[in-house]
């Protein structure tokens, strides 16, 4: 018996299907975080809590974050 089909007996599901599962729940996970990072910053720039250089650069780190994070699940 391979682990393939140890695996598969004993989840029920196939290996591939669940490895979808994972990475598509850290991609949400990873979009929210990024999306919580840019109404945050937003909301600081809008009360003039934040300066524009200081948006600027949370806007780029949370594009940074999904942009690697996504080639790191998805490749």
């Amino acid at each position: 018996m391979t682990t393939e089909e140890a695996f598969k007996a004993g989840s029920g599901f196939n290996s591939l299907d669940v490895w979808g599962l994972i990475v598509g729940v850290g991609c949400v996970v990873v979009l929210m975080i990024a999306g919580w990072i840019l109404v945050s910053t937003y909301r600081g720039w809008a009360k003039s809590n934040l300066g524009g250089d200081e948006a600027v650069h949370a806007a780029i780190k949370a594009t940074l974050i999904v942009v690697v994070t996504f080639w790191i699940l998805l490749s």
